[in-house]
């Protein structure tokens, strides 16, 4: 079963990348919906081991410009830890037309397109 996530990038910069051949676009401090197993690809979603998601990223390393020495580069951890996950969830509620709230007339029922407040990175159907 598919479980969907929330990624809010916490970081100053718009983080790009590809998971299953679909583009995701991060940009900063928006809460963008991903399914897990992108989020464990991109960012090292619930690994213990982050290793390969850095170096993946480009931000494993760095040369130091003293020694002209590839070196851990501790600012690309901090890149990493600044996307946050949480738990989306999709919540089933019935539309009655009939059904008349607060004197209002009826209302006019729309298709919904995605989950308010959060961008999707998912194609919608």
């Amino acid at each position: 079963m598919r479980e969907d996530l929330f990624v809010t990038n916490n970081n100053d910069f718009t983080h790009e990348d590809r998971y299953d051949g679909q583009d995701y676009v991060f940009p900063p401090k928006e809460k963008i919906v991903v399914p897990s197993l992108a989020a464990t690809h991109m960012l090292g979603f619930n690994l213990p081991d982050k290793t390969n998601t850095l170096h993946r990223l480009g931000w494993g390393s760095k040369v130091d410009p003293k020694t002209n020495k590839v070196v851990d580069d501790p600012e690309g951890i901090k890149r990493l830890a600044n996307f946050v996950f949480t738990r989306a969830m999709l919540v089933e509620e019935r539309i009655d037309p009939e059904v008349k709230s607060s004197g209002e007339a009826k209302a006019e029922i729309k298709p919904r397109t995605g989950i308010p407040g959060a961008r999707s990175a998912l194609p919608m159907t």
